[in-house]
């Protein structure tokens, strides 16, 4: 079921919003220009007038989706807290998230990058950037978390950015997979608990 509320957007913001929920639930090959038109509400030479082909669309909806993530990162470095603090309110907020759509998608970056050719460039492009950012956010928690003594002064910060990534993106997918969003939780306290553990392991050596 696709529970998205457009009657106060623009037509070009309803045909994003339309297009995101489409390709979560059919996927983005079977998700055609006319659905789009069916469910935004917004006519095909509108939707045609904003974006030029389904490739102009997917575009705008990967920048729509990162744009969410973005406000999310504001957020969080607006808050005066801790680093372990900030993972647990990051991880909440997306469980959140992912339980608001019954866990359908679970990850729609991953999930638009094995769905699109190859030759894609543009969209594997804008996709591949996200992840870049994505984890240039997480190695600054991580960074922070060794500044302020939370973690060790010795943790190898490039192998922790891509533990904590990957256990995030992986969990995203097992959400989806097992219909069951507290995997997400699970990972957060696990991540946490390494992280205790691999303090104490160099604190003790």
């Amino acid at each position: 079921m696709m529970t998205t509320n457009l009657t106060k957007l623009s037509n070009r913001q309803k045909a994003v919003e339309a297009a995101a929920e489409l390709f979560l639930h059919k996927g983005y090959h079977d998700s055609s220009m006319d659905e789009v038109v069916a469910i935004s509400g917004v006519s095909k030479s509108n939707i045609y007038y904003h974006f030029k082909s389904k490739e102009d669309l997917t575009l705008e909806v990967i920048a729509w989706r990162i744009s969410r993530y973005e406000l999310l990162i504001d957020e969080l470095n607006a808050l005066q807290l801790g680093v372990a603090n900030k993972i647990d309110i990051f991880f909440e907020k997306l469980y959140r998230e992912i339980n608001e759509r019954n866990c359908v998608g679970g990850n729609p970056f991953i999930s638009l990058w094995n769905q699109v050719s190859i030759d894609a460039r543009l969209i594997r492009t804008q996709i591949h950037e996200f992840f870049e950012q994505k984890s240039q956010v997480f190695r600054s928690l991580i960074e922070q978390g060794v500044e302020e003594g939370t973690w060790s002064a010795h943790l190898p910060i490039e192998s922790t950015t891509v533990l904590l990534v990957s256990s995030l993106e992986g969990a995203l997918v097992l959400a989806e997979v097992h219909h069951d969003a507290t995997v997400l939780l699970e990972v957060k306290s696990a991540f946490l608990q390494i992280m205790h553990g691999y303090n104490r392991k160099v604190d003790g050596a």
